[in-house]
């Protein structure tokens, strides 16, 4: 009788985590049928979920999503990317490194890859405006604005944060979680 009462609060408090955290479809479990929708980038260990048949990907913390996705194991992703297509394409670390990187001049430390080349590496050339978000917002990007001085710089935290001298500091978007291109 001990043992219950000490796993069902816990159990509890498991179940109320996934719930929380959008992962309904793990405890309902997955109903069957094509992938159609996607889940929003939420902040914290949440798992990954998608709709329909449950095969969605998504970057710790997120809900996922149900459409088509590039092969990669989504515990593997810092962040990932939305094309204009519906392509979901997680990145890894690995893959960011690989990239030429770029040293900011400017206060700080600011260094990593090109947010242009982030996008080119993922088949990305076309697209009219970029959406970068994470932990502390949001910005919205045009074209135009992606510049070579735009950089996804490597945090301490293992996360990559957009950094530019061209945007604000304060409009840096940190522990980036998604980027969705139109």
């Amino acid at each position: 009788m001990r043992f219950r009462a000490a796993v069902a609060p816990g159990l509890a408090l498991i179940m109320l985590m996934l719930w929380l955290l959008g992962g309904t479809a793990l405890l309902s479990g997955c109903g069957t049928g094509a992938d159609t929708g996607t889940g929003a980038p939420g902040a914290g260990g949440g798992a990954a979920a998608g709709t329909g048949n449950g095969a969605g990907t998504g970057t710790s913390g997120s809900a996922g999503s149900g459409s088509r996705t590039a092969s990669m194991n989504a515990d593997e992703a810092l962040f990932q990317i939305a094309s204009p297509d519906g392509v979901i394409r997680p990145v890894s670390l690995d893959e960011l490194k690989r990239l030429p990187s770029l040293k900011l001049d400017m206060p700080g430390s600011e260094e990593g890859p090109k947010l242009a080349d982030v996008l080119l590496q993922a088949g990305i050339a076309d697209y009219s405006q970029v959406t970068i978000t994470g932990s502390s917002g949001s910005i919205v990007l045009t074209k135009d604005q992606v510049t070579g001085r735009v950089i996804l710089d490597y945090t301490n935290r293992g996360t990559m944060k957009l950094a530019s001298p061209d945007i604000p500091k304060d409009q840096w978007v940190k522990d980036i979680t998604n980027i969705e291109v139109k």
